[in-house]
């Protein structure tokens, strides 16, 4: 359904089904149903790039969900951050781990990461807290782990510790040891 609530539900849906089992699934970019406004379908492809599979398919009677007719120029920042598009193909290699994982998969010890639904670790490598409200300006996104874990910004290389929330309001990378977080709201 094009609407806020279903782009807000699609990354939990996703992982749901992800860590039961069916891993390469996605959401349908836009809604199946009901014709989603730009800001809806441009927030939804950001949200969806990082999931297994990329498809923007709906019903006959709604309009093209393509990215090429929207009137506004949408992009991720790669002068900032690297790419991940070499990166994703190689996580689907690993039988029976979903790609897209809930941040407990990877953090057990950290008691916030169970209540936290709305980002996820994309293979071992990727944190990813796509903007979902509708006219957000800024994400607030949860850096799991304790004090002990560090997580720089890759365009300032400012550090962040683990276990604090930062408020985001452009496209950041932020590295911990050997991995990538990518944080949305452009």
């Amino acid at each position: 359904m094009a609407n806020w609530g279903h782009l807000q539900a699609s990354s939990p849906v996703v992982l749901l089904l992800g860590v039961a089992g069916i891993t390469f699934t996605a959401a349908d970019v836009g809604g199946f149903f009901k014709n989603p406004d730009v800001q809806l379908l441009i927030r939804w492809y950001q949200a969806a790039a990082f999931q297994p599979f990329l498809r923007s398919h709906a019903h006959i009677e709604t309009k093209r969900r393509e990215p090429y007719p929207l009137r506004r120029k949408t992009h991720v920042d790669n002068a900032r951050c690297p790419k991940a598009s070499v990166y994703l193909p190689s996580i689907l290699v690993h039988a029976g781990v979903p790609m897209m994982r809930p941040l407990w998969y990877a953090f057990p010890k950290d008691r916030n990461t169970f209540s936290t639904d709305d980002a996820f670790r994309l293979g071992d490598a990727l944190l990813v807290k796509p903007a979902t409200q509708k006219d957000a300006t800024s994400v607030d996104v949860y850096f799991p782990g304790g004090a002990t874990t560090r997580w720089y910004d890759v365009a300032t290389l400012r550090c962040y510790d683990g276990g604090r929330t930062l408020r985001s309001t452009r496209f950041q990378c932020f590295k911990e040891a050997e991995r990538l977080c990518l944080v949305g709201c452009a």
